[in-house]
């Protein structure tokens, strides 16, 4: 596409499916941007943190290490993170409605704001983890380890 988007506020945008081959999206704000089925090359132009969310949608891969990584604000909704390894990963307002978070060890992850609404967090590892303002409506909890004297709202 080649497209010059470098800066551009991209906040909430659907680029479900975009080819941006080549496009210069560095500095640009993705925040909450779907970013599913997204085309890239060795040309595009895009932040780690992008880059990284893309590649969660585009890359089946098991176990996955995203220690420690920024996803804060990321629109993750569905993604398959089985077996991820998420501990002290920055999560804060990410969307990860309906995501695939069995067994994924989240402890000492930032959840804070996060919506995790019908996410599968089955015997996942959230011990330690920040989970003010979560929101784990119709989540389902079987065998998570949750933070220390964690109580559901």
């Amino acid at each position: 596409s080649e497209a010059d988007l470098s800066g551009a506020d991209l906040t909430r945008a659907d680029l479900n499916g975009a080819d941006l081959s080549g496009a210069d999206l560095s500095g640009a704000d993705l925040r909450q941007a779907i970013l599913w089925h997204v085309t890239l090359n060795d040309r595009t132009q895009l932040d780690a943190k992008w880059q990284m969310v893309c590649a969660i949608f585009n890359e089946r891969l098991p176990r996955r290490d995203l220690r420690g990584a920024d996803l804060a604000d990321a629109f993750l909704s569905g993604a398959a993170l089985t077996d991820a390894e998420l501990a002290g990963a920055d999560l804060r307002r990410a969307n990860l409605e309906q995501a695939h978070l069995s067994r994924a060890d989240l402890s000492e992850a930032d959840l804070s704001g996060a919506i995790l609404v019908q996410a599968n967090l089955s015997w996942a590892n959230l011990e330690g983890a920040n989970l003010t303002d979560v929101n784990l409506g119709g989540a389902n909890l079987t065998g998570t380890r949750m933070p220390e004297g964690w109580t559901a709202p």
